[in-house]
Order: structure tokens, then C-alpha cells, then sequence
């Protein structure tokens, strides 16, 4: 379905459509006409048609299957109608998103509509109030008269930031000045693609935290991953800074005393570079070296009996999926030698992407696509007006990120995006990776004060558009 604004070439089809509409208006039990004014029900000789805007909702074949008609003086829905058979598909809510962005593109905050008696449930779910004269509805004729206040609609979403700024505290900062009254705002936090990836999951309610006890050999470090239902989510950037990659097992086997079966290991450029030979160890897979310190021998009949039954699935950054060259180190060479040639992802992880193709039997896929697929992105982003994305790094097309993909989206949503970042980026770059606009934040730590400021201007630029 699509849905086309003054479609060219349908005036016949939009015209059958207004007939077929007034027919059914008088048809027993009928739900194809959700609102209907006397413009369109009552055909009066002479009298001149409104110059309506209309939104048609098309199929894959070109036929309208529903119709919005808005008369832009008076900013009323004089017909919204959807066919039988596409009852129930959302047709009518997104010829109404079209209808709200078209009047806030215009500066008018403000719908009206006059709806049947059946589908008054429907338009109090998308918002809008019915209208009461001395406490009673405004009921005309057995139609009742009801009115929506617009309000701009901002989805903000955050990687990773230091001192514990996310896309939760840029909202709260937006409320502290526009009250929800006056702006809707929704907040997403995303992974950078090198670390916050169980951090964005469990921000947005979609996994329960579980934290490992406490090793003596990390410090003060708490280590913990995220599970949903028998899946467990480990980030392995957790572990930046370990000289091997063992605590991976230790998290491994910390999951499954929690019931889980089925693994999604992050992947991060930021962990040990063994490959992952600590995490077999751990896992109870053992290995002869020789005095160079290769690999000559291993016996993994104990890590066969450890993850019978198990499900891995690597998630590693999109680009490295396009990455043929893996890692060398003691491991990989000898997995080189014994098994499979690598399959797209090996080389992610310093190569743990290969040692879980090779020897536990996984496969690597998309960590960004995965992760907006989890979290419901394009649902958050549906109806929204802009998507403000923030990120402290540097960005570039070669940086890992979740940021290009979510403005991607938005985007295919018909939306503003714009980059909020300390980072120096030139515009044409900016476009390049899917931003109308770049916000700059200060350079340093961040105060309530240096956000505010910032997202007063870009309140102020989505007023002006």
C-alpha cells in the first residue's frame, strides 16, 4: 500500500470512490465510512465542491482502497473511507498521518471532523476529543462533531555517551521546557556499534538485566548481559580492556544456569584479540601448544557435551560482514587448517566471528538491522515529524554505527533527520550518511544547559519549516 497526495490520472476513480462512499452511507451496519460531511453526503445542484486535498490510499495495483478528503479553509476531514476488504490493515490511520502532516506543514495545528455515530471509537484512539456544548457531545443529525489539537512529534535517539547522557536524558531535558502538551517526544537509545547494545535493549523494556557476581579479578567491574525469555544477549565489549577473551565462557555458562538456550553474541573491535581461544577454555575445550605457542592439538569433546542443544548467533557490525580478511592469531590459524573456509562475518571480533561459524556452529548476521528489529524502530518512528539523532563520536561512512541506518528509515518515513554532535561534521558529509541538518553541541562534558540550548534551536528550526 502507498498512499499518493492529488494522485494525477485518478480523477474517474476518485470520483467513483465519492459515489460509492454516499451509497454506502445509507447501507445497514456499513463500517467503510469512518467520517462524511454534508459536502460530500448531500449532493446540492450548483452548489461549488470545496477544493479538497486528497489522500488516496493505493494497492500494489494502482486501485484506491481508501480516500481522505480535507478542505484546507477550514482544515475539516469531509470523507475518510476505506473499502471492505481492506478493513482492519491501518489504511485509515495512515491517510490521517498524511492529513496531519500535511496540515503542520502548513502551520495549522488544528483538525476537525464530523464522524458516524460507529467510528467514534476510532478517532478517539488516534486522539482526537469530541466536542461538548453545556457538558453534552455536539451530535448533529446522528453525527458527532469532534476536533484534534496537532502537536509536533519527535522520536530522539542516542548512542553511547560519556558520563551517562542517553536518549531517556535528552528527553527529559526537552520536557523541562515544552511540556508534553505541546510536543510529543519519544526516546530510543541505539548501540554505536562497538558498545550500549544491551544497554538500548534494556532501555526500551525489551530484556531483564541479569549482572554476574563479583570477580575479584575485575575490580569494581560489573559484568552483565540481557535475557528474554531463553535468550541471552552478550555484549562482548563488556569485557574491553581483558588481555583474553575467557569471562565470554564464564558469561556463556552464567546464561544457561538461567535457563537460556539460544546465544546472541555482540561482537565489538574492542575486545580481546585471542579469537576467542580463553572463551573455548572456558567452555571446556583443550588445547596442546607448541614452543611457538601454536596450536597443535585440541580435544573439544567436553565443549560438545557444554553446548548440545545450544543456538549461537554472532551479531556483528554491517560492515564486517563485507570484510574477507580475518584477524591472524593461534587459533584462527589452526581453525584454518581443520575447518570450513570462512563464511561473511568471520573476520568481526578480532575473528571470534569465525570461531563461532567454525566450532559452534553459528551463523553472523546484521547487528544493527537485528537491533531495530528488536526494539520496534520503525514502529517508534511511526507518524513522527523528525528523528533527532545524537552521537559524540565522529561520524563518517566508515564509523560503525546505528545512526546512518536509523535516518535511513526515517526517511522512508518521509521525515526530517538531524545529527546532534560535539564532533566537527561538514554538511555534504552529513547528507552523505542520511542528515538534512547538523546540530552542534559543545565540545567536553555536557550540562543541562549546553542540551537545552541546542534542542531550543532545533526546536526553532522545525518552526520555521
Amino acid at each position: 500500500m502507498k498512499i499518493r497526495h492529488n494522485p494525477a490520472g485518478q480523477r474517474q476513480q476518485i470520483q467513483e470512490f465519492f459515489d460509492s462512499s454516499r451509497r454506502m452511507l445509507h447501507a445497514p451496519r456499513q463500517t467503510c465510512v469512518k467520517a462524511c460531511s454534508w459536502d460530500v453526503s448531500e449532493v446540492v445542484p450548483n452548489k461549488p465542491r470545496p477544493q479538497w486535498e486528497i489522500f488516496a490510499a493505493e494497492d500494489d495495483g494502482g486501485q484506491i482502497i481508501g480516500l481522505l478528503a480535507l478542505d484546507p479553509q477550514r482544515w475539516q476531514i469531509d470523507l475518510l473511507s476505506v473499502v471492505q476488504q481492506h478493513q482492519g490493515e491501518g489504511v485509515s490511520s495512515e491517510l490521517l498521518h498524511q492529513a496531519r502532516r500535511y496540515a503542520k506543514k502548513h502551520h495549522h495545528f488544528e483538525l476537525q471532523v464530523i464522524v458516524l455515530l460507529a467510528s467514534l471509537p476510532f478517532f478517539l484512539k488516534e486522539g482526537f476529543t469530541l466536542m461538548a456544548s453545556d457538558h453534552q457531545p455536539v451530535q448533529l443529525q446522528g453525527r458527532f462533531f469532534l476536533r484534534q489539537t496537532l502537536r509536533p512529534r519527535l522520536v530522539l535517539a542516542a548512542e553511547p555517551f560519556d558520563n551517562g547522557w542517553d536518549a531517556r536524558a535528552f528527553t527529559e531535558i526537552l520536557q523541562t521546557f515544552i511540556p508534553v502538551s505541546q510536543c510529543q517526544s519519544v526516546s530510543c537509545n541505539l548501540s554505536d556499534g562497538a558498545q550500549g547494545y544491551v544497554d538500548a535493549l534494556i532501555g526500551q523494556s525489551v530484556c531483564q538485566r541479569v549482572t554476574l557476581p563479583p570477580d575479584p579479578a575485575l575490580s569494581a567491574r560489573k559484568i552483565s548481559y540481557a535475557v528474554r525469555g531463553n535468550n541471552a544477549i552478550l555484549e562482548f565489549s563488556e569485557l574491553n580492556g581483558l588481555s583474553d577473551s575467557r569471562l565470554y565462557g564464564t558469561m556463556i555458562l552464567h546464561a544457561l544456569t538461567q535457563g537460556c538456550r539460544r546465544f546472541y553474541l555482540v561482537l565489538s573491535p574492542l575486545g580481546p584479540a585471542d579469537g576467542g581461544l580463553g572463551m573455548l577454555e572456558a567452555l571446556g575445550m583443550k588445547f596442546i601448544f607448541d614452543d611457538r605457542g601454536e596450536i597443535v592439538q585440541a580435544d573439544d569433546q567436553e565443549l560438545k557435551k557444554t553446548l548440545r542443544g545450544l543456538t549461537f548467533i554472532a551479531l556483528c557490525d554491517p560492515q564486517d560482514l563485507y570484510r574477507n580478511t580475518v584477524p591472524a592469531s593461534p587459533l584462527i590459524r589452526w581453525l584454518k587448517q581443520t575447518s570450513a573456509a570462512a563464511e561473511p562475518g568471520a573476520a568481526a571480533g578480532h575473528g571470534l566471528g569465525y570461531t563461532i561459524q567454525a566450532l559452534l556452529q553459528g551463523k553472523c548476521q546484521d547487528s544493527v538491522a537485528a537491533l531495530m528489529s528488536t526494539i520496534g524502530f520503525r514502529e517508534r518512528l511511526r507518524h513522527a515529524d523528525a528523528l533527532l539523532c545524537f552521537r559524540q563520536k565522529p561520524l563518517s561512512p566508515a564509523s560503525p554505527s546505528s545512526l546512518p541506518q536509523a535516518a535511513a528509515i526515517a526517511h522512508h518515513e518521509d521525515m526530517l533527520t538531524i545529527l546532534v554532535t560535539p564532533a566537527e561534521t561538514q554538511v555534504a558529509q552529513a547528507e552523505i550518511l542520511g542528515f538534512d541538518q547538523v546540530v552542534k553541541l559543545p565540545e567536553g562534558p555536557l550540562s543541562d544547559q549546553d542540551v537545552q540550548t541546542a534542542l531550543r534551536e532545533i526546536l526553532k528550526e522545525l518552526s520555521r519549516l
